[in-house]
């Protein structure tokens, strides 16, 4: 790559993207499936599913200095230096990124019969690459291998069921209509990166921890969510990157229930429909991803929980109930 002119170098152009020219995206999807009938109507389904990325769009920090024992100023190796003595960060948009998902997915379905109908998926899938999201950079310049991991949105295991019963009597009556509705969704926890306080101070970019045994706890509390002691803080902050992997321990996963009540009564050209619905029906606790930072104080531990995934107004995960009316005419 060929160096910019000074000039290019203006103060209005510090810290902010070049966006170069970039070649197709590269995209492959495949699948096999088998589908068989148990009896009518219900039906099961089985596919295995892939796909790859090429030519990804990541951002990279083109005037990171290689990481140097010893060195303890980040800008003294910076690339562009002796061009622009002032410049730090300098994001480049590079075709450079890769993705690869396998997966197993189970379906088994029954459609409305009888009063009853339902719907059970299953999915057991791995994601893997550099970086989640172009704007969440790359830890290491130098190294692209170094952030390959699991996405940030990989869910290995994923369990979904959703059915709907209508009571079968006096369904022209004012004392019929009614349906009963529900959603159960169940999934394993997303991966999470564990940090050190401590940056690489050559390079001036956060670092993690050498991992030293695998971290994870047979019975995981939110006062302790991981074994913190097996992530040591790197010995050498000047130049050494630890080697703990991204993504290479798991947070909370979640189990949900939404249920709903629904009563339909017609009376005359006018149809009435009364909604009770509760979201996280049990009161389930789902928590939030704990602190990964070695060195801070709360490291292993959970402070909050998730936002409410079935309800967008309604805050956190805690039970909610609402009813609604609507009328038809």
């Amino acid at each position: 790559m060929s160096r910019p002119s000074p000039a290019w170098f203006d103060a209005q152009y510090n810290n902010r993207a070049r966006i170069p020219e970039h070649p197709a995206i590269l995209k492959h999807w495949f699948d096999a499936s088998v589908a068989a009938r148990q009896r009518h109507p219900d039906m099961v389904e089985a596919a295995y599913v892939g796909s790859q990325g090429r030519n990804m769009v990541i951002k990279v920090d083109i005037n990171q200095a290689r990481p140097v024992v010893g060195v303890t100023d980040s800008n003294v190796n910076r690339p562009f230096i002796a061009l622009a003595p002032a410049l730090r960060g300098l994001s480049e948009s590079q075709s450079i990124g890769k993705m690869n998902y396998k997966g197993l997915q189970v379906k088994f379905q029954r459609r409305f019969a009888n009063n009853f109908s339902f719907m059970n998926s299953y999915s057991l899938g791995k994601s893997m690459d550099y970086a989640s999201d172009n704007e969440a950079g790359i830890s290491n310049t130098y190294d692209l291998n170094y952030n390959w991991g699991p996405s940030d949105y990989d869910i290995r295991h994923s369990f979904s069921s959703s059915w709907v019963y209508e009571f079968p009597w006096a369904h022209n009556k004012p004392y019929g209509g009614w349906q009963l509705n529900g959603i159960l969704s169940a999934r394993g926890g997303l991966p999470l990166t564990v940090t050190q306080a401590q940056n690489v101070l050559s390079t001036g970019t956060g670092n993690r921890p050498d991992q030293i045994c695998s971290g994870k706890l047979s019975n995981p509390t939110i006062e302790k969510w991981f074994d913190t002691s097996c992530f040591v803080a790197v010995a050498d902050t000047t130049g050494t990157y630890g080697n703990t992997k991204r993504g290479s321990i798991r947070g909370p996963g979640s189990v949900n229930v939404d249920f709903s009540i629904i009563k339909n009564t017609q009376i005359g050209h006018i149809g009435t429909e009364v909604r009770v619905e509760a979201f996280n029906v049990f009161n389930h606790l789902q928590f939030a991803n704990p602190n990964v930072q070695i060195g801070n104080a709360a490291v292993g531990t959970i402070s909050a929980l998730l936002s409410s995934p079935s309800c967008s107004l309604c805050g956190t995960s805690e039970r909610q109930v609402q009813i609604a009316f609507k009328m038809k005419f």
